[in-house]
């Protein structure tokens, strides 16, 4: 049988690894958010036309009688800088030689999808793809790291978040 003494014992453990954890968590944050600082600035250096990504990422304050979930929405990607922020790319009234493109879960959603494919190289089309997709797969840790209800701004002097409202 155990005394009271060897159970708040047994409780004063846990509540130690749990704050051991929560620094741990913390000093690895720390430690990817470098790494992936390094990450997005390798992205601009690869394709020299990119000049902003950006997503928005948050959790819905109702989803129609379904749990709420935490997503990243659109990753846009354009060779200019868009005039106003959060944009969706195919709102805008792009001049001749910019580009700019959304994808989300691998899918294009622009209205001239012939004429954007062409902007880019399949090799950059390819490495845009699974970005994405690397993103979404992570979006998790991209909530501690970034925060919840922000859009995410990426250039090659770094990143930036702005707070945002949805629904």
């Amino acid at each position: 049988m155990k005394t009271l003494k060897e159970v708040t014992e047994q409780i004063q453990k846990i509540n130690e690894h749990r704050e051991e954890f929560e620094e741990k968590k913390q000093e690895m944050l720390k430690n990817l958010k470098i790494q992936i600082e390094q990450l997005f600035k390798n992205l601009f250096k690869a394709v020299p036309s990119l000049k902003v990504v950006h997503w928005q990422q948050y959790t819905p304050y109702w989803q129609d009688g379904d749990e709420c979930v935490f997503n990243i929405r659109s990753v846009n990607f354009y060779n200019h800088v868009p005039v106003y922020y959060p944009v969706e790319a195919e709102n805008l009234d792009m001049k001749e030689n910019q580009w700019g493109f959304s994808l989300y879960k691998s899918q294009w959603y622009q209205k001239d999808y012939d004429e954007s494919i062409h902007q880019v190289t399949k090799e950059e089309y390819d490495l845009f793809e699974f970005f994405t997709d690397t993103l979404n797969e992570n979006k998790d840790f991209l909530k501690d790291l970034l925060g919840d209800h922000v859009a995410v701004i990426l250039t090659d002097q770094g990143i930036s978040t702005e707070e945002i409202e949805h629904s």
